[in-house]
């Protein structure tokens, strides 16, 4: 099982930072660039912590501070893809935000940031407390709620962004077990594997849209700039 696991976490690892740097350099607009760092801060987000895990499958020894770094830096990568993800629905459909909304998305973001700067979350301790795991997600799965609606009710617009918001929530309802689980022998943490497939998937579709544009839905963003 640690094989196929580990060949997993490479597959991810490799596709998603691929698919970054791929949206990085065939870019056209300011919103397709986002999409690079929206992809790469979620492959960067977890490189560290899969690779130390990866290691420690064959090695048996888990080194406590680059797992703890690694688990920092996953937690704090999902606001970062959260708010990109935001700004690349804004200019994907053209369209203007309310001012009330960005500054709910900077708010739960900030919280969510912060919250994970306590020491009491024991990143580097090797235990799990559930306390401040659930503090940790709340203002995360309330900040990614509040983007999947954005994305929701703008998704009969574009066909080829439509099925973002459904990659998004199913992505964020497979996280929250599996990181409430995480270091209590849950099977549980096993969601991760369909979490990390629903982020492949929507790399692939960033990369389609980027690589692939068509005509319909360029006229289609052309009017919608027109009317705001």
């Amino acid at each position: 099982m640690n094989y196929i696991e580990t060949a997993f976490d490479a597959i991810f690892l490799v596709f998603m930072l691929g698919s970054g740097f791929v949206l990085l350099l065939k870019a056209r607009t300011r919103t397709e660039w986002l999409m690079g760092p929206a992809v790469l801060s979620v492959g960067l987000g977890s490189a560290l912590l899969l690779g130390v895990w990866a290691v420690s499958h064959f090695s048996g020894d888990l080194p406590a501070g680059a797992f703890g770094t690694g688990r920092l830096i996953s937690a704090i990568s999902l606001p970062v893809f959260y708010v990109l993800m935001f700004y690349i629905r804004a200019g994907v459909y053209s369209r203007r935000v309310p001012n009330q909304t960005v500054w709910l998305v900077w708010l739960l973001a900030a919280v969510s940031v912060i919250a994970c700067m306590f020491p009491q979350n024991h990143f580097w301790e090797g235990d799990f407390p559930k306390t401040w795991a659930v503090i940790r997600l709340v203002p995360q799965a309330l900040l990614g709620l509040l983007v999947i609606f954005v994305w929701f009710e703008r998704k009969h617009k574009l066909k080829r962004f439509r099925f973002v918001w459904i990659l998004m929530l199913l992505a964020l309802l497979l996280y929250i077990p599996a990181e409430l689980s995480r270091g209590y022998g849950s099977k549980l943490y096993f969601l991760l594997i369909p979490c990390a497939v629903c982020y492949m998937l929507l790399a692939a579709l960033f990369i389609n849209a980027v690589l692939k544009p068509v005509e319909e839905e360029k006229e289609h963003v052309s009017r919608e700039a027109k009317k705001n």
